[in-house]
């Protein structure tokens, strides 16, 4: 039936049957897979279909390239190839350790204490649980992210430390202080 449809769909000139015809040829062929989202809200709904179209496209990024480590500790281990003896290197360690420190003040856990325990645990991957507070070996916990994430994460930022550089000029928001 797979190879009728497919010769179905060459042969069809139809704009409304051809994607009846690729639908059906996804279903026998087992890649199609259909989740409802639903809500009490308009907004409560749009934003469950924004969080599927997150983690599907999540997903098929780790099916494609791989996973690395989640819970920001791939740039922690990033952070070690570097010496830091160069002006450059010191600015790379500490633009690293920047994601790792977003994520625990997100979760309200303080840095600094694991960023010890992480350094001389000898977990492979070790990284810290925010659910529980706990180091663990994030590939057993099953705390992933894709692998293309992180280096687009690293490819933007390099970007913008581009532009920055070749503009020699930063506009941002005034952040006021408050006492």
């Amino acid at each position: 039936r797979k190879r009728q449809l497919k010769k179905m769909i060459k042969d069809e000139t139809s704009n409304f049957d051809k994607p009846k015809l690729q639908e059906r040829h996804a279903k026998r062929a087992g890649a199609i897979a259909v989740i409802y989202v639903g809500g009490a809200t308009d907004a409560e709904m749009k934003e469950r279909r924004e969080r599927v179209i997150d983690a599907v496209a999540a997903a098929q990024a780790a099916l494609k390239d791989g996973i690395v480590p989640g819970g920001e500790t791939i740039y922690l281990k990033a952070r070690e190839s570097l010496d830091g003896y160069t002006v450059g290197q010191k600015i790379w360690k500490a633009a690293l350790e920047q994601p790792f420190l977003k994520l625990m003040s997100n979760a309200n856990i303080h840095a600094e204490q694991y960023l010890e325990k992480l350094h001389a645990s000898k977990l492979s991957y070790a990284g810290v649980d925010v659910t529980d507070g706990q180091v663990k070996d994030m590939m057993k916990a099953k705390i992933i992210d894709p692998t293309k994430v992180s280096l687009e994460a690293i490819t933007n930022a390099c970007s913008v430390a581009v532009q920055i550089m070749t503009t020699g000029t930063v506009i941002t928001p005034r952040i006021e202080e408050k006492k």
